[in-house]
């Protein structure tokens, strides 16, 4: 017979190192939070995004990303100032102008392209502005007077628009611990099953 207190022990230990991974999981999966990833398949003329629908009440970014092909050239191009050595004048690959609209009100308008914050994850991205976004609100972004070097045209550039990651920070750092806790708290109660299972075994093989 099992040792039924030590059985339930084990499961109620499992399912609450679960918990906070379920719960980050359960909070990243409200919004949606790249609401908008398109190529830039052509330097010419303007390019206008479609409308694009924010479910999330703030701060939304707008970046351009390549490929991480030759990454010291590329960050050189786009003004990233840490790599200056790579070309001679920072920033000098990239130049356009961005404007947002929700509706027919122009919310950014003709910002003109500084080098500000770099970033990305196994690609070169660049900050183009942030607008405050309004949740269940239609959004359209347009860029004008693009140049672009040649490096950067064959990085495959996109337009990127995702919500400011003071927003969702908290829950990924919270999943990478509960993904942690689980681990622990899984190998503890599955060892507590274990023994729930074994210890009345080895006592009636002893009598």
């Amino acid at each position: 017979m099992r040792s039924v207190p030590l059985f339930m022990s084990g499961i109620t230990i499992v399912v609450a190192g679960v918990l906070p991974l379920l719960y980050s999981e359960y909070r990243l999966s409200l919004n949606n939070w790249a609401p908008l990833t398109m190529p830039i398949r052509s330097t010419a003329g303007d390019v206008k995004t479609p409308d694009f629908v924010t479910d999330y009440t703030g701060t939304y970014v707008v970046r351009l990303a390549f490929d991480a092909n030759d990454v010291e050239r590329e960050e050189c191009l786009i003004g990233d100032r840490l790599n200056k050595d790579s070309c001679e004048t920072p920033g000098s690959g990239l130049g356009l102008d961005m404007s947002v609209a929700t509706g027919d009100r122009v919310i950014v308008d003709h910002r003109v392209y500084k080098p500000y914050g770099f970033g990305g994850a196994g690609e070169i991205a660049s900050e183009l502005g942030r607008f405050e976004g309004i949740r269940n609100r239609r959004y359209t972004i347009v860029l004008r007077n693009i140049q672009m070097a040649p490096e950067l045209i064959a990085a495959h550039p996109r337009l990127k628009v995702t919500v400011h990651w003071a927003a969702w920070e908290q829950w990924v750092i919270l999943k990478q611990l509960g993904f942690w806790v689980a681990i622990l708290f899984g190998a503890v109660g599955l060892t507590c099953m274990i023994l729930a299972v074994v210890s009345p075994q080895r006592q009636r093989s002893s009598t």
